[in-house]
C-alpha cells in the first residue's frame, strides 16, 4: 500500500491550546497539554487514515470561522518524488547542463580513461538531480542514456522504472526515450507500449509519435507507419508543427512512388511553420532532394535557396546542393556551395568529405589529401572520411599500403559503429583485386557483422564467391541480403594461403569476429577491447 506524508505545524498547535481567540481559532480541548517539538513534525499515514484525519483535525481544533484564517493547513503529499525544499529550478538545470557538457566531451576524447572520468562526473551529476528534485524526468532520461551508452542495459530499464514512478506516468519523454531503448533491443512490443503510453501522456508528443512510426516503418508496416506520421502531425499542428513528422510523411509517400502527395506534405509542413514563424530546413532539403531526383532542377535550386534563407547555416542543405550540383558535373558551382558549407560549419566533417571527393574526381588529389586531412582533425571518429580517403589512394593514386593503412585507422577510429561495414567493404574489394580472396572474405565477413543491412556489403561478398565458383553461396548470401539478417558465420580454415602474413592478419580478423559475436560492446573496464590488425607491415 502506498503510504503518505502528513506534515502539519507545530505551532499552530500550541497556539490552539486557548490563546488565540482573536484570530478565530477554538478553544483546544483541556487534554491537549502545552509542549515545545520542533518546528514541523511529520507522520506516515495511509491515504484514507490522511483524509479522515484532516477532517478529524479541522472539526475538533478549529471552528467554522477558522477556515480561511490564517492557520497553517496539514499538507498531503506522496513520499515518492517530493522535491527536498529549498532547491531552485535553475541550480537542476545547470547541472543537467554540466553533465550533458561533459558527455558531449567525452565524445570528443580520445583517451578511454578521460571518457571514463568524464562519464562518471555526469553520472554523479544526473543522480544528484534525481535526488534533489525526483520528479524531473530530465535527469531519468539523461542518466539512462549514459547507462545505455556504457552497455547497462537492465539498470537503464530499473531508472526508467523508478522515474515513470516518481513523476506518476505522465511525463512523455521518459516513455518515449524508455521506448526507444527497447526498440533497440529489438523488444518491439514493449516499444511500442511504451509510445503508447507516450502519446497517452501527451497527444501533442511529436517525438514519440514519429519514434513510433519510424519503428513501424523498419518493421515494413508501411501503412501503420502513415497512419501514426498522420496522426501525430495532425495533434501537433496547432500548436507546435513538427517538421519531421510532415518530412517522414512526404519522404513514405515518395517511396510508395506517390510524388504529388509528398509535394502536399511537404507544403504543408513549411506553411504550419511558417505559420508559427518557424523555419523548415529539414522539409526545404528533402523536398529539393526530391525534385532534383525528378529531373527537376531548377525547382530544387529554389527550394535549397528557401531553406538557406530561413536557415544560411545549414549544413545539409550546403551538403545536398552541393552534391546535386556535381552530380550534374557542374564542377564549379559546386565547389563553391561546398566551400561555403565547410566556412559556415567549419567542424562538419561531412562537408569537408564532400568537398575532398570532388576535387579528387577532377583529379586533385593534393588539395584532396588535405581536405581529408582537415576533415580527420576535425573528427577522427567520422569513417566515411577514411574510407573515402582510402578508395581515393587506392584507385586513383595507386598506393594500395597507404589505402590498407588508411582503412585499418578508419576501423579502429569507431571500431562498434555500424558505419566501420562501409570501411570494412572497401577494404574487401581492394583485397579482392589484389588477389587475397580469403582476407576479402573475412572482411566481408566483418562488414555484415557490423551492420546486417549493409546491402554493398552483402553484393560484394556473393560477387566473390561467384568469382569463385561458389555459385549456390552467392545465391545464399543474396537472399540474406534481403532478409537483412545476419548469416551465423564461421571461418573456412580449409583455404590455406603461402603468404604467412596474410594467414596471420586472417586469424586476427578471426579474433575481430569474436569480439562482435561473444564480447559486450564496453568491456568491464569501460574501454573496447583493441586488436591490432598491423596490415601495412604484411605485404601482399
Amino acid at each position: 500500500m502506498q503510504m503518505y506524508r502528513l506534515e502539519f505545524d507545530i505551532k499552530t498547535l500550541l497556539r490552539l491550546n486557548g490563546v488565540s481567540k482573536s484570530r478565530g481559532l477554538g478553544r483546544a480541548p483541556r487534554h491537549l497539554k502545552p509542549f515545545s517539538l520542533d518546528l514541523k513534525s511529520t507522520v506516515l499515514i495511509s491515504p484514507s487514515l490522511a483524509t479522515v484525519l484532516l477532517i478529524i483535525l479541522k472539526r475538533v481544533f478549529f471552528t467554522k470561522d477558522s477556515v480561511n484564517s490564517e492557520v497553517n493547513w496539514p499538507r498531503v503529499a506522496s513520499t515518492i518524488g517530493e522535491q527536498s525544499p529549498g532547491v531552485l529550478k535553475i541550480n537542476i538545470d545547470l547541472l543537467l547542463y554540466r553533465a550533458r557538457s561533459q558527455i558531449r566531451e567525452a565524445k570528443r576524447r580520445k583517451d578511454t580513461k578521460g571518457q571514463r572520468e568524464l562519464y562518471q562526473q555526469a553520472d554523479k551529476k544526473f543522480r544528484r538531480c534525481i535526488e534533489l528534485i525526483p520528479q524531473d524526468g530530465r535527469a531519468y532520461v539523461g542518466l539512462a542514456k549514459l547507462l545505455q551508452r556504457r552497455g547497462q542495459i537492465e539498470e537503464a530499464r530499473e531508472l526508467y522504472t523508478q522515474g515513470c514512478d516518481a513523476v506518476g506516468g505522465d511525463n512523455p519523454f521518459l516513455w518515449q526515450a524508455w521506448a526507444t531503448l527497447e526498440a533497440s533491443q529489438g523488444e518491439l512490443a514493449k516499444a511500442r507500449r511504451f509510445f503508447d503510453a507516450a502519446t497517452v501522456a501527451s497527444s501533442s508528443h511529436a517525438a514519440a509519435w514519429h519514434g513510433w512510426g519510424m519503428l513501424e516503418k523498419r518493421e515494413g508496416n508501411l501503412i501503420r507507419a502513415r497512419d501514426l506520421f498522420l496522426k501525430g502531425a495532425r495533434l501537433c499542428k496547432q500548436d507546435h508543427p513538427n517538421e519531421y513528422l510532415f518530412q517522414s510523411l512526404a519522404l513514405l509517400s515518395y517511396e510508395l512512388g506517390l510524388v504529388e502527395e509528398a509535394r502536399d506534405y511537404y507544403r504543408q509542413g513549411t506553411r504550419a511553420l511558417a505559420a508559427v514563424g518557424r523555419s523548415s530546413p529539414a522539409l526545404w532539403q528533402a523536398w529539393a532532394v526530391m525534385e532534383a531526383k525528378e529531373k527537376n532542377i531548377d525547382a530544387a535550386r529554389r527550394l535549397f535557396k528557401h531553406g538557406l534563407k530561413g536557415s544560411p547555416n545549414n549544413r545539409f542543405i550546403w551538403l545536398a546542393w552541393g552534391v546535386t550540383e556535381a552530380n550534374l558535373n557542374n564542377v564549379a558551382q559546386a565547389r563553391l556551395l561546398l566551400s561555403n558549407g565547410a566556412t559556415a560549419n567549419p567542424r562538419d566533417p561531412a562537408l569537408l568529405q564532400a568537398w575532398a571527393r570532388l576535387e579528387a574526381q577532377q583529379g586533385n588529389l593534393d588539395v584532396a589529401r588535405k581536405l581529408f586531412q582537415q576533415g580527420i582533425r576535425v573528427d577522427a571518429r567520422h569513417q566515411p572520411v577514411w574510407q573515402a580517403w582510402g578508395v581515393m589512394e587506392w584507385t586513383q593514386a595507386g598506393d594500395l599500403d597507404a589505402a590498407r593503412d588508411l582503412f585499418q585507422r578508419g576501423v579502429w577510429a569507431n571500431p562498434q559503429h555500424k558505419n566501420s561495414a562501409r570501411v570494412f567493404q572497401a577494404w574487401g574489394c581492394l583485397e579482392w583485386r589484389a588477389g587475397s580472396v580469403s582476407l576479402a572474405r573475412e572482411l566481408f565477413k566483418c562488414a555484415v557483422k557490423a551492420d546486417a543491412k549493409s546491402t554493398p556489403s552483402w553484393q560484394a561478398w556473393a560477387q566473390l564467391e561467384e568469382s569463385e565458383g561458389r555459385y549456390l553461396k552467392a545465391e545464399e548470401l543474396r537472399s540474406l541480403c534481403n532478409q537483412q539478417r545476419t548469416e551465423e558465420v564461421s571461418v573456412d580454415t580449409s583455404v590455406l594461403l603461402a603468404v604467412d602474413s596474410v594467414q596471420l592478419t586472417v586469424k586476427k580478423i578471426q579474433k575481430w569476429l569474436q569480439v562482435f559475436e561473444e564480447t559486450p560492446k564496453v568491456s568491464k573496464r569501460g574501454k573496447l577491447e583493441k586488436l591490432e590488425l598491423d596490415v601495412k607491415n604484411s605485404r601482399i
